[in-house]
């Protein structure tokens, strides 16, 4: 199965701005697992996911807010993405591990 296009590389950006670009630390980003959120981009539009699974390299969430550009209106609530680790600009553990921290 393919990652989903035009997904932005966050790691890369975090080495190109190393000030301005804060990521999860890479012990965090082993730990994805269904039930958690990550933050990914896509077209320079932030959105978060909830992961629905994990396969090796590969993650599938379900888009978990409402996107406004056109570039991404392929991708409405609960439509499924695949990305990487690499992908993921923040992560927050499953509701009931966030002690009621929102992902929107």
């Amino acid at each position: 199965m393919s990652l989903t296009t035009g997904l932005m590389n966050a790691r890369l950006m975090g080495r190109r701005h190393p000030d301005t670009f804060e990521l999860p630390p890479e012990h965090h980003l082993s730990g994805i697992a269904p039930g958690c959120f990550a933050k990914i981009c896509r077209h320079h539009e932030r959105f978060w996911v909830i992961v629905e699974a994990t396969d090796g390299a590969t993650i599938v969430g379900a888009v978990n807010n409402q996107l406004m550009l056109r570039a991404n209106a392929d991708l409405p609530i609960g439509a499924l993405v695949r990305f990487a680790r690499h992908h993921v600009l923040d992560l927050l553990p499953p509701l009931e591990e966030s002690h009621g921290r929102s992902a929107v």
